[in-house]
């Protein structure tokens, strides 16, 4: 009983590695659909809204317009996805260990 306590306390450095992780992978793949709004050519939906307002209401949207009302709102977006990440995976990791203790995990058997 007291080594399965001791291994699971010489392994918490490694569980916080795998929040930081999951939330570095979500993170990527969040900020790049994000920033593929930003921009007209960003995604290929970006360019058939544009033509449908076209095709519709007869507005015009060139770059400039498109870039004026989506960066701002992706950069929005990016910093709530930011705020989302890190309180769902990293609120209770505790990163304030040494990073080179990750490196060889050995457990210990204390007798």
């Amino acid at each position: 009983m007291l080594l399965g306590k001791k291994l699971v306390l010489s392994l918490d450095p490694i569980l916080s590695i795998v929040g930081l992780c999951k939330a570095l992978m979500l993170g990527i793949a969040y900020c790049a659909s994000i920033g593929g709004v930003g921009m007209l050519t960003g995604t290929g939906p970006n360019l058939i809204a544009a033509q449908a307002a076209d095709d519709r209401y007869k507005f015009s949207i060139n770059f400039v317009n498109w870039a004026s009302f989506a960066t701002p709102l992706s950069v929005l977006m990016t910093l709530i996805t930011w705020v989302v990440l890190v309180f769902v995976f990293l609120r209770d990791s505790g990163m304030s260990y040494n990073y080179f203790s990750i490196l060889v995990v050995v457990p210990r058997i204390e007798t």
